[in-house]
């Protein structure tokens, strides 16, 4: 038995950090590669207590990728380390259970055959594998929560036994809807055994032949992805068969003698090879790496006429006393070429010939034998190494290799192997290897509002291969110029949770949320909620747990109306942080407001132009309150562009206040007069135009109206709507998407899209005083001749393309300018539409 391969002749090992590469390649591909195995990032799911009575509900459960344990000795078991979070809903008259769950699972799994008898199985069963938990196995180390009334995370009272109950259904849940499908592995890879020395120090043997794979105890990776041990004696036992071939080879020598008048010399002479005997020495001890190999040969020789006169003929001389033996030792280097994945098998200089002669014609004969060996053992071996070479190469290539690629290609497509490099022992061969998969993606954020109203949920967020450990909340509010935000920008930190949450209060009858202490863009306002996440993914070349984080991800929200999106009117986005001892807020960018679906509130304009009309705020203040009629409302009062920037100070306290407690109020200004000419709106001042989510303008007013008739109107037209809360503002193209945008002006060919980054802004916004260099820049609503001071500004390098109607913006998918898309060189979105961001800070994790 060998002590590098056991009982097998060639012996496969795959290093645990390879295995655990393989699993995070699994959870990657869940995110979109159907057609491979995959590991689930999201599940939802039901829960029930064993004896009914117990908790009842559902489940949404975020689930990182496997970390693989090898157990040491095992040849059909593993253990998997699962990171686990989930959020638990309870039935109506559910007993108390965990809100909120996070924490690692951790379970043993088995890999078993598939019974034939199965239905449809019978005729492939034989070629799959199942792997399959061990229900009792299951634990879960983590920690559960419930949530106050005010949605902060208290421990649950009796932990064990809550810890207890999670273990449960997800013991349950493992072996039943989650339980893996049977896979396929080739005949060649479904006999092994692992072995674990520790962290970073294990693998999966995988012998091929007969043998007990417990023979095998000795990790011999090295640090590789793979290694292929090569017993010695199987190395040497081409050559030996080879050699054997060899013995009674005979060499026919004639020995000429001519000493002119004084006589000559006339032998017949034959040597041949007795025996044959090969040994492995092992690594040479100096130079490159390299194996040797010991021939060693024995011969004879003999004469069968001898002829001799004049000065040989002296003495007594038989053809018996010409007998001799004879020694060949012939030195093989064993070399790997990597790159050409070949073994070259050579002779290290010609054989060392030992001739034992001390007869007649002493110098004759020994040098006649000499050349006769030296040319027959280098005749001979010089096919048999050829032989030998092509029976290694086939070893150390096709078939182990291609059954290990063929295994990794059935989780990764994109899987390849390469031999680096080779080790020489003593007891035979080792070659390790590299095995090469997909890049490991970059970490998702995804979130959304989620059906309670109350906050945002995360859920779809992942790292592919890998777990998220921390979630980064960062908010801001948008207002009008002289507008006040409902509450301060924030942030917030989340470990156990992923979802971000403001208790739900009050609404009025016209959809306001009052009495909110904490609340939220998006929610109670319009503004920005950012994310990013915290976390660890498997690296694709190492296996090691290295921490990685997501890019920043904003999502801006506003209020929307159901207007004609061609020629759709903007609001003015400002930062009211950015106000200065009461000055108008500063203008962060505008956003259109139109959409085309059906499911908005109701929207109430009142346009007062260029000032401020207390009569007209008394009036819509009034009526709202006079009104009986509950339905969502959203308040617009509309100013001519700039109005707002030059308002006196008493009229704009009065505008803040104007409708506030009774209905969600926005202050807007009609930015390049949009709202005009889409409401009908003519020069008399006020005017009342009602917004319902299915007929547009349900009805107008134009000049001063009593209290008594808004509430009649508001009684008479509105209808039954959604809240008016702020809707996600989605950028019209995704990550892939090809952009048909000709941006070409004047006279100049189209600007080349390769790699391009084209900046888009409107007309009236300011260009920045510094930041990057666009390809293009593409000014909304501008006419050519309105675009000269921002060439000046930006240069010649840049080209400055005016989209009067906006087409070319809304073709990019543009909803909040400024805003920064890129492009590839098919003019394919590589990056986004960059829009606002926020350096507010994460507070601690909670």
């Amino acid at each position: 038995m060998s002590a590098l391969t056991g009982d097998f002749s060639v012996v496969l090992q795959v290093s645990d950090s390879t295995v655990n590469r393989l699993a995070a390649a699994m959870h990657q591909n869940g995110i979109g590669e159907a057609s491979t195995p995959t590991l689930p990032h999201v599940a939802y799911f039901r829960i029930s207590g064993a004896a009914g009575d117990g908790e009842r509900g559902s489940v949404a459960a975020q689930i990182g990728s496997p970390l693989i344990e090898l157990i040491d000795g095992a040849d059909d078991r593993f253990r998997a380390r699962i990171p686990f979070r989930a959020r638990f809903r309870p039935d109506p008259g559910s007993g108390p259970f965990a809100d909120v769950i996070n924490g690692t699972v951790t379970a043993t799994y088995t890999i078993e055959g598939v019974d034939p008898h199965c239905p449809g199985w019978h005729d492939k069963a034989a070629e799959y594998v199942w792997v399959r938990v061990i229900p009792s196995s299951v634990t879960f180390d983590g920690a559960a929560y419930r949530e106050s009334g005010e949605l902060s995370l208290i421990p649950v009272d009796d932990e064990a036994d809550v810890r207890r109950r999670v273990t449960a259904h997800l013991a349950a849940l493992l072996a039943g809807p989650f339980e893996p499908r049977p896979h396929r592995v080739g005949a060649e890879l479904r006999q092994w055994r692992s072995l674990s020395r520790g962290p970073g120090r294990s693998g999966v043997v995988l012998p091929t032949g007969p043998g007990r794979p417990d023979s095998v105890g000795e990790l011999f990776l090295d640090g590789s992805d793979f290694a292929l041990g090569i017993d010695s004696g199987y190395l040497v036992a081409g050559v030996r068969t080879k050699l054997a071939e060899m013995v009674g080879h005979r060499q026919d020598v004639h020995i000429h003698g001519d000493a002119g008048w004084g006589g000559g010399l006339e032998i017949d002479y034959h040597v041949a090879l007795d025996s044959a005997a090969v040994s492995w020495l092992g690594g040479a001890p100096i130079g490159p790496p390299m194996g040797l190999v010991l021939v060693s040969l024995t011969g004879s020789g003999w004469a069968t006429r001898l002829y001799r006169s004049g000065v040989y003929n002296v003495g007594s001389v038989s053809l018996d006393d010409l007998a001799l033996t004879a020694t060949a030792d012939q030195y093989l280097t064993v070399r790997v070429d990597p790159a050409a994945r070949k073994v070259l098998v050579t002779t290290a200089g010609p054989p060392a010939v030992t001739v034992a002669y001390h007869g007649p014609f002493d110098g004759r004969v020994k040098s006649a034998a000499h050349d006769a060996i030296t040319a027959r053992v280098t005749a001979s071996l010089t096919p048999l190494l050829e032989q030998v070479q092509d029976e290694l190469n086939s070893l150390t290539g096709a078939a182990w290799e291609q059954a290990l690629v063929t295994m990794l290609r059935t989780v990764d497509p994109t899987a390849s192997t390469r031999v680096n490099r080779a080790t020489f022992r003593s007891d035979g061969l080792v070659l390790h290897g590299s095995v090469g998969l997909a890049h490991r993606h970059a970490p998702v954020v995804s979130f959304r509002k989620n059906e309670a109203g109350d906050g945002f949920d995360a859920i779809d967020c992942v790292v592919p291969g890998g777990r998220v450990d921390r979630f980064e909340w960062t908010w801001r509010w948008y207002t009008s110029p002289i507008g006040v935000a409902p509450g301060s920008p924030g942030a917030a930190a989340t470990v156990d949770s992923f979802q971000l949450r403001r208790p739900r209060q009050a609404m009025s009858k016209y959809g306001l949320s009052t009495g909110v202490r904490t609340p939220l863009p998006g929610l109670d306002g319009q503004g920005q909620v950012c994310l990013r996440i915290i976390g660890t993914h498997v690296d694709h070349i190492t296996g090691a747990q290295v921490p990685v984080q997501s890019v920043l991800d904003c999502a801006q929200f506003g209020y929307q109306f159901r207007l004609p999106v061609e020629v759709a009117p903007y609001s003015r986005v400002c930062d009211p942080l950015r106000a200065v001892r009461g000055e108008p807020a500063p203008e962060e960018g505008l956003v259109r407001v139109a959409t085309t679906e059906a499911s908005q509130s109701n929207t109430l304009v009142l346009y007062l132009g260029d000032r401020w009309d207390a009569e007209a705020a008394e009036a819509l203040e009034s009526g709202l309150r006079e009104n009986p009629y509950s339905a969502a409302l959203l308040v617009l009062i509309l100013f001519t562009d700039g109005a707002l920037a030059t308002m006196s100070a008493p009229d704009r306290e009065a505008a803040q206040r104007a409708a506030a407690e009774v209905a969600p109020v926005l202050l807007a200004e009609d930015i390049g007069q949009r709202w005009q000419p889409i409401l009908g709106i003519g020069d008399e001042r006020p005017a009342w135009r009602l917004l319902a989510p299915e007929d547009f303008v349900r009805w107008s007013h134009d000049g001063p109206l009593p209290a008594r008739e808004v509430a009649a109107a508001l009684d008479k037209h509105l209808v039954a709507a959604l809240d008016p809360t702020p809707a996600r503002l989605h950028p019209g193209t995704t990550i892939g998407e090809r952009l048909p945008l000709d941006l070409g002006r004047g006279n100049c060919p189209p600007i080349p899209l390769g790699h391009a980054t084209i900046g888009f802004t409107h007309l009236g916004a300011r260009a920045p005083a510094s930041g990057p260099r666009y390809t293009a820049v593409v000014v909304d609503g501008a006419q050519e001749r309105e675009l000269a001071a921002l060439r000046d500004e930006l240069g010649p390098d840049v080209a400055v393309i005016a989209d009067p109607n906006g087409d070319l913006t809304r073709r990019a998918g543009i909803r909040m300018t400024p805003a920064v898309l890129t492009l590839d060189g098919a003019g394919r979105v590589v990056a986004g539409a960059e829009e606002l961001r926020t350096d507010i800070e994460p507070q601690a994790a909670t």
